[in-house]
């Protein structure tokens, strides 16, 4: 019996980033990964190492990307916004989707083939002295596809982080309880 196989992903571009100048990789992980490229490219890789958590530097002048995943499997990442930084930098346009809208709780709500795709914004925060202390951080629309940020405060001393994460889900179960899902890795290229 023949089975289709549907496609349900979307793509984070960072306009007006120029790649990024460093990684910093954390918590080498016991388990190694092969990856085969896609679209007819060739970027295969063998027994590649699996790290809890990455830092690319500088995806903007002054702003790094955190990338890790917790063990439930959700995928999180956070924008640090270093001292004198400006944070309207950081525009994420997407593109694979259907429907792009920010939801009146405040979440991005992403529409793809097999449902919504959502990203919350949990947590925003200075880092400062007196440790934690909480911003209201919004997304917002610039343009059509083009998210962005609101709330992060200009000329701040000290560092500050946005800490939005992904909710997500496979559709590889076939309706099996039983089968398990797990998000291995995700893919950082510069165009």
């Amino acid at each position: 019996i023949p089975t289709a196989y549907h496609a349900n992903s979307f793509s984070i571009l960072f306009k007006g980033s120029k790649g990024f100048s460093a990684i910093q990789k954390f918590s080498l992980l016991p388990v190694k990964r092969n990856f085969t490229g896609t679209n007819g490219l060739n970027r295969n890789a063998v027994s590649a190492g699996c790290y809890a958590e990455i830092i690319l530097k500088d995806v903007y002048e002054g702003i790094d990307l955190r990338l890790y995943s917790h063990e439930n499997g959700q995928l999180e990442f956070d924008w640090i916004i270093w001292p004198g930084t400006d944070p309207d930098q950081i525009r994420m346009s997407f593109s694979g989707q259907h429907e792009l809208k920010i939801s009146p709780k405040g979440h991005l709500e992403i529409g793809l083939p097999m449902g919504v795709f959502n990203m919350h914004l949990p947590e925003s925060y200075l880092v400062s002295a007196k440790g934690k202390q909480l911003l209201p951080v919004q997304l917002t629309q610039n343009l059509p596809g083009e998210i962005g940020f609101t709330g992060i405060q200009r000329n701040s001393k000290y560092p500050q982080v946005i800490d939005p994460d992904l909710l997500w889900g496979t559709f590889f179960d076939g309706g099996n309880a039983s089968f398990d899902e797990y998000l291995y890795a995700i893919e950082y290229s510069v165009d």
